[in-house]
C-alpha cells in the first residue's frame, strides 16, 4: 500500500463554513483526483493526530475571530446568534468528519501521535537543529510541528512495514534531504518527498503516485504468487514434516501415535519480510490418523499453527516447524526442511 502522509498545510482552509470541517473540502478534492485517475487500488491517505489537531485548533480560532468582527458591528433591529461553546461543537463535527472518512473509496488512516519515547528524540532533534528544526541562531524551537509529524511517520513505517511512504507537503523543511537519508538509514529504503508548489494542482503528488502504483503492482503480484505457490506446496507436504514418526502423543487420556496425516487446509495468517528471508505463519487443518495402545483407530481433524520461510536469494520454501497434536511445535533447525 502506497500512504500518503499530508501535513497541514495540505489540508488548510480559509472557509468561512464553521458549520463543517473545514479540512474535508481539501481532502476531498485530493481523493477525488485519486479516484479519476484509477489510483484508489494502492493509496491511502494518512493524516497525523497532530495534523487534525492543528487544523481543529485554526478552525476554533477562525470562528473566535470572526465573531469578534461581528461583534463590532452594528445592525439595525437584526440579532444574530453566536454558538456559546464553539470548542465542544468543532469537536463533534471533526468526529462525525472522521468517521465518514472510513467509508469512502479511498482508505483514510489516523496516525496516532509518537510514543513517549520519541520525546527523547525531539529534544535531541532540536538541540542538533537537524530538520525539521531550524538551524538559524535563537530558531532552533521552530518545527516542532513538523516534527512530530516526522515522529509519527518513522512509527507508523515501523507497524506498517511493508507499505511505501510518501510524505506531501508545502513546507520544504520537512521535506528536506536529510530526512531522506535518516528514513533510508532507518528502514533501507526510501520515503518519498513530494513538495507541492503549485497551490491549485496536485499534478506532482499524481505523478509520483503513477510511477509507485506500477511498482506496487508488481510487487502485489509477486507477493501473491509466492502466497499460491506456499499453499500448494504446504498442501502436498509429506507428513513426516507435521509430525515425529518416534513420538507418543497422548490424545484423550490415551497414548497414541500417528499413523499418517495430511493437510485439509492451509490459511496464511501473517507475512514479515527482513532482507532475504520472508517468514510466513500459517494456519493448518491438519488430519491425522491415530492408533491408540489397544490398536484401535480413528481419524481426527486439528486446526495447527505453523511457520514456513522463504528466502529471496535462492527462490526456495523452507518449513520451519508446525503445532502437533500435543499443541508442541515440532521444530527443524534453521530456516526449515527445504519445501519442493
Amino acid at each position: 500500500m502506497i500512504c500518503i502522509f499530508l501535513d497541514s498545510n495540505i489540508l488548510h482552509s480559509k472557509s468561512s463554513d464553521f458549520t463543517k470541517a473545514r479540512f474535508a473540502e481539501k481532502l476531498e478534492e485530493l481523493i477525488g483526483e485519486i479516484e479519476v485517475n484509477d489510483l484508489y487500488t494502492y493509496v491511502k491517505l494518512v493524516i497525523p493526530q497532530v495534523v487534525i489537531g492543528e487544523l481543529r485548533r485554526q478552525q476554533i480560532d477562525d470562528c473566535a475571530e470572526v465573531v469578534r468582527n461581528f461583534r463590532k458591528t452594528k445592525f439595525t433591529s437584526q440579532i444574530i446568534e453566536f454558538p456559546q461553546d464553539y470548542e465542544k461543537i468543532c469537536d463533534s463535527i471533526f468526529d462525525g468528519t472522521l468517521d465518514d472518512l472510513h467509508n469512502g473509496i479511498v482508505k483514510v488512516d489516523i496516525a496516532p501521535y509518537p510514543p513517549n519515547d520519541a520525546l527523547q528524540k525531539l529534544i535531541q532533534r532540536a538541540i542538533s537543529k537537524n530538520p525539521p528544526f531550524e538551524a538559524k541562531e535563537k530558531e532552533s524551537d521552530k518545527g516542532f510541528k513538523d516534527a512530530l509529524i516526522w515522529e509519527s511517520l518513522l512509527e507508523y513505517k515501523r507497524r506498517n512495514p511493508k507499505d511505501i511512504l510518501v510524505l506531501y507537503s508545502k513546507d520544504k523543511r520537512i521535506t528536506d534531504p536529510f530526512l531522506v537519508k535518516e528514513f533510508r538509514e532507518f528502514f533501507g529504503e526510501e520515503v518519498h518527498m513530494v513538495f507541492r508548489e503549485d497551490p491549485n494542482s496536485h499534478r506532482t503528488l499524481l505523478e509520483k503516485l503513477m510511477d509507485l502504483s506500477d511498482v506496487e503492482e508488481k510487487r502485489e503480484t509477486f507477493s501473491q504468487q509466492l502466497k499460491d505457490r506456499l499453499v500448494n506446496l504446504i498442501n502436498n507436504i509429506s507428513w513426516v514434516y507435521l509430525v515425529d514418526p518416534d513420538k507418543k502423543y497422548i490424545f484423550e487420556n490415551e497414548e497414541t501415535k500417528v499413523n499418517d496425516c495430511c493437510v485439509k487446509r492451509v490459511s496464511i495468517v501473517d507475512d514479515i519480510e527482513e532482507d532475504d528471508i520472508t517468514t510466513f505463519y500459517l494456519t493448518l487443518t491438519i488430519s491425522y490418523e491415530l492408533e491408540n495402545i489397544y490398536g484401535t483407530r480413528e481419524t481426527v481433524d486439528m486446526d495447527c499453527t505453523a511457520i514456513a520461510n522463504y528466502s529471496l536469494s535462492t527462490d526456495m520454501f523452507y518449513f520451519q516447524g508446525v503445532e502437533g497434536p500435543d499443541g508442541v511445535l515440532y521444530e527443524f533447525d534453521g530456516l526449515g526442511e527445504e519445501l519442493s
